[in-house]
């Protein structure tokens, strides 16, 4: 892929929730990567929780409706549902890491912890090593146990848990397990490690007592989504592959990376940047869902771009709405990728775009946040400096906004009115939102609820 997709890949980051990232090198080989207690079973309890002695005052301001102290360290996990928050913070003594790596992490085993949209917590879960990935299903939620070597995991399990405990732990792996998608009582997992590619790594369901249903082969996989008993999955930045949830068939492979941090099948298409540059750039391919058939591809230079480059594809009835990296906006007819209108910021674009009802915003890196009506028009432009969408509801749109010093968490209304702000020192940080509502973590233990 292009210099700028890398470029884009890595100044991302800087706008979005904090993660894993590994160095490159090698998997390390040898037996002194297992934990000294890789034996002990996961389940919950009280006993063994490291202090909970808050050691800072807790985030306050006008946005803050409640924070729950966790434990020692920071926050590094959260995920939530309308009726549900999960949150990985605290410390227990269940497990510590070999100290012959002493490049393992985290130093010590943690919680993950349930809470109810108001703050009551219902249940922690102190695990047998770091967790990971903390995934809501049905009747539960799923997580990854084990330890970060940098550059793989080190016995890495997928855990189900119900309530808290522990219903079913999966074979452990050193290799980093990530949850894709889940749907009815299955849960899709793939394999990756520091190095990027799209063969040599696995994916595979695990079915509802835990068991292996199928695997089959792919690449770097940190993503995907089920549709129609089909899941679709990025692999490495270079292929998108479609499977059949059932027995994992593959249905279509293609080449090129989702334009879209997750593929959207819902809307019939899933839209793949291409891999081989035009004189005008890397078009954005429209694929059936269904088939990976190829529908239309679409790329143009705006004034002054140096080459197109999408970042973003959003179906909305009959218009596709595509963004791109320079800082246009294009809508697109459906049916055959034909250029209708196309809008114009004074900013890169870095991701996809947000539509509301009749409103398409943008966040741009220098330009603030656009409100462009779907016929074209600009509604309003708030702030400068680097932005980023992270949810929109009936209320407003959800953003984050990067300074100098720290971020600012800004819910604006539709009419382009600040609704709540919230800024916060610790860079990267873990969040959650729920439309207007924002779960954030801290480097010191507190879990906050913002919004509302």
């Amino acid at each position: 892929m292009p210099s700028r997709r890398r470029l884009l890949t890595a100044l991302g980051a800087g706008l979005g929730l904090a993660g894993c990232t590994a160095g490159p090198g090698e998997t390390p080989t040898g037996t002194d990567d297992t934990p000294t207690d890789a034996t002990r079973d996961d389940g919950p309890g009280e006993s063994g929780t490291a202090t909970r002695t808050p050691s800072g005052e807790p985030p306050s301001g006008p946005a803050v409706e409640w924070t729950r102290y966790l434990g020692d360290g920071p926050v590094s996990a959260i995920t939530a549902t309308t009726g549900q928050v999960y949150a990985v913070g605290g410390t227990n003594d269940r497990a510590t890491p070999n100290p012959k790596r002493e490049y393992l992490r985290p130093e010590s085993s943690q919680n993950l912890v349930a809470f109810t949209p108001g703050g009551d917590r219902r249940w922690r879960h102190e695990a047998a090593g770091g967790v990971f990935d903390p995934t809501p299903a049905a009747g539960g939620v799923y997580a990854v146990i084990g330890w970060d070597a940098g550059t793989h995991g080190v016995d890495h399990r997928v855990v189900r848990l119900e309530g808290g405990e522990r219903q079913w732990a999966g074979t452990r792996s050193n290799r980093y397990l990530e949850l894709l998608a889940t749907a009815g009582d299955a849960v899709f997992v793939g394999t990756s490690d520091d190095g990027v590619s799209s063969s040599g790594e696995s994916v595979f369901s695990l079915a509802a007592d835990g068991t292996e249903h199928w695997r089959t082969g792919g690449g770097d996989a940190w993503r995907g989504v089920v549709h129609d008993r089909t899941l679709y999955v990025p692999f490495g930045g270079r292929q998108v592959a479609a499977f059949d949830t059932e027995d994992g068939e593959r249905r279509w492979e293609v080449r090129g990376d989702s334009v879209n941090e997750t593929p959207q099948p819902s809307s019939g298409r899933v839209f793949v940047g291409s891999g081989k540059e035009t004189s005008d750039g890397y078009p954005v391919r429209a694929l059936d869902a269904a088939t990976g058939a190829e529908q239309w591809s679409f790329v143009s230079l705006a004034e002054g771009d140096e080459r197109f480059l999408g970042t973003g594809a959003v179906r909305q009835g009959d218009t596709v709405y595509v963004t791109e990296y320079d800082g246009t906006l294009f809508a697109l007819d459906a049916s055959d990728g034909s250029e209708r209108w196309r809008y114009r910021t004074a900013g890169q674009i870095r991701e996809q775009p947000l539509v509301v009802g009749d409103t398409v915003y943008l966040g741009t890196y220098e330009d603030g946040i656009h409100a462009v009506s779907t016929a074209g028009d600009r509604r309003w432009r708030r702030r400068d400096g680097p932005v980023r969408l992270e949810d929109a509801d009936d209320a407003g749109v959800t953003t984050t906004i990067r300074g100098e010093e720290g971020s600012e968490l800004v819910a604006f209304g539709h009419d382009g009115d600040p609704r709540w702000s919230h800024t916060t020192t610790d860079d990267p940080y873990p969040f959650a939102t729920v439309g207007s509502r924002v779960y954030l973590g801290t480097e010191d233990g507190y879990l906050v609820a913002l919004g509302g």
